[in-house]
């Protein structure tokens, strides 16, 4: 069971901490690469492009109703993944500065997600007991069986529907 927290939460997590994605070029950033079937989608609040200041992985960390969890570093995070691990969402409050920043790792599995390097674009489409593991760690408003979360670039879509979660992420603006 432990050993299963680790693999979940702590290495998307300790790439935050090491800043893998510490390089913010924009609020939504990948980092995909041609003939890779792994996409690294970073949500970060400031947009080095335009100097602007979003609320973006704020939003998407109040979305996540799973428990908080604390990492080596002593920031806390959520994490959200799939049993066959090809989506995971992982969101990290920086203590010591107080912002929020998400990242979503996809494998291209070919049955539910894919990647295109070349194009920058990540696709999902998640059915199932896969999309219900998903669902239990959101905060559905009551009487409600949709969400939509989309970036303030335009970039990331995060759609939930009854027995079905959508992922669709385009690197062009």
């Amino acid at each position: 069971m432990f050993g299963a927290f680790m693999g979940s939460f702590w290495i998307p997590l300790v790439l935050m901490v090491l800043g893998v994605p510490m390089f913010s070029f924009a609020a939504t950033r990948p980092v995909i690469y041609p003939g890779m079937k792994q996409a690294l989608i970073v949500i970060q609040s400031f947009d080095r492009q335009t100097g602007e200041v979003d609320d973006d992985p704020q939003r998407l960390y109040g979305l996540m109703s799973g428990p908080v969890r604390k990492a080596p570093s002593g920031d806390e995070g959520k994490v959200i993944e799939t049993s066959s691990r090809d989506f995971n969402l992982t969101c990290v409050e920086r203590l010591s500065s107080g912002t929020v920043q998400c990242q979503f790792i996809i494998q291209s599995t070919g049955e539910f997600c894919k990647v295109d390097g070349v194009l920058q674009e990540v696709s999902c489409k998640i059915l199932g007991s896969e999309a219900l593991e998903i669902i239990r760690d959101l905060h559905m408003k009551e009487g409600e069986e949709t969400l939509a979360y989309r970036t303030s670039d335009g970039r990331l879509l995060f759609a939930v529907m009854p027995d079905e979660v959508t992922l669709k992420f385009s690197g062009s603006y």
